[in-house]
């Protein structure tokens, strides 16, 4: 199989170039028996895809033994996760994702890595209906209202912010209580506070 170690481009000129090289790692001619042998955790998930002298069940039992054995508790699920992907792409019996919870751990993927895409899509959403409302009721909007806007990430604190673009008395009013709701919740310049 040719994976190319390398990639460049030259402008057009010939006087500029940008070039970028890696090492390719074949997965499936390294030894999973040996990385098994590992105490590193981030390569467990990988380990379907490698060559194994095991049958695949035994295997993959063992690799679910080692994360479970390795990982931190707040990693395992992810790490479990990944690993049952990648025997989903080597694998194609169902009994054998089971060893590492089934189809319900996959639809566990939402939860493990994209509640903070869900949340910031939302927080965006709630954010343009406010703004929409706002010209509505106030016409043309200053990037001030908008930058203050997006100063508050909390969906919950965009949601009572709605409330209030549909009853302010004025945008000075209203750019006053989104600076309060962005101080209640520490929030300030697009980072909440620790």
């Amino acid at each position: 199989m040719g994976i190319t170690e390398s990639w460049e481009i030259r402008a057009n000129d010939g006087r500029s170039l940008i070039a970028v090289r890696w090492h390719v790692v074949r997965l499936w001619e390294l030894s999973a028996e040996a990385a098994l042998g590992r105490d590193d955790v981030g390569v467990f998930p990988f380990v379907p895809l490698m060559a194994s002298s095991e049958p695949p069940e035994l295997l993959l039992r063992r690799c679910r033994e080692r994360i479970e054995e390795l990982a931190p508790p707040e990693r395992r699920d992810s790490l479990l996760v990944t690993a049952q992907v990648f025997a989903r792409a080597r694998y194609n019996e169902l009994d054998l994702l089971s060893i590492f919870g089934g189809m319900t751990n996959m639809f566990d993927l939402r939860d493990i890595y994209l509640d903070d895409v869900y949340a910031e899509i939302e927080a965006r959403t709630r954010r343009r209906d406010i703004l929409r409302c706002l010209r509505a009721r106030f016409g043309e909007l200053s990037p001030a209202v908008e930058g203050a806007l997006n100063t508050v990430k909390d969906a919950q604190r965009l949601e009572g912010l709605i409330d209030v673009a549909v009853v302010c008395p004025s945008l000075d009013e209203f750019i006053l209580r989104v600076v309060e709701a962005a101080k209640i919740t520490g929030e300030t310049n697009g980072e909440t506070a620790a």
